[in-house]
């Protein structure tokens, strides 16, 4: 019998929510460390931007409907370099119209979260260790990701 990858996830943005989820429907063994469930954190009120390549993978994984619901597309991005001084103002016309309508999403970070926490504890392959539980210090993991709290961009 083929042996299961474990996977230890640490920190608990949505960007390390969305990697869990991914690869849980991938049959991996997914650990998810200093994680708290019912966490309220000032981090919770910030905003999660995503691009419209994250759309199409959220699309291939049944996910997109419920995020679409939640988030709220935006058709122009203004981005200013403070050190060379220059602007640079994306809109939908830049884009090739077939393929995407708008420049990217976001959504409450609180929002994803609460969303993919309801969806990752439906996994039989996806653990949850809270910051207060003892760490099984025989586990070894194939992989481990560590996320930054400031990772708000996908």
């Amino acid at each position: 019998m083929k042996r299961k990858i474990k996977l230890k996830i640490k920190g608990e943005s949505p960007r390390s929510l969305l990697l869990a989820f991914v690869l849980a429907k991938l049959k991996r063994d997914i650990y998810l460390y200093d994680f708290q469930i019912n966490s309220n954190s000032n981090k919770d009120y910030n905003i999660f931007l995503f691009s419209n390549h994250l759309k199409i993978l959220l699309i291939k994984f049944d996910i997109w409907n419920q995020i679409k619901d939640i988030s709220y597309s935006f058709n122009s991005l203004s981005i200013r370099d403070n050190l060379i001084s220059d602007q640079l103002l994306l809109q939908t016309e830049n884009l090739s119209k077939s393929y995407f309508n708008n420049i990217g999403w976001t959504a409450n970070y609180s929002d994803i979260k609460r969303l993919l926490i309801n969806k990752l504890i439906n996994f039989d392959n996806v653990h949850f260790v809270s910051r207060n539980q003892l760490i099984d210090e025989s586990l070894i993991f194939d992989y481990e990701f560590n996320f930054n709290d400031n990772d708000k961009l996908i």
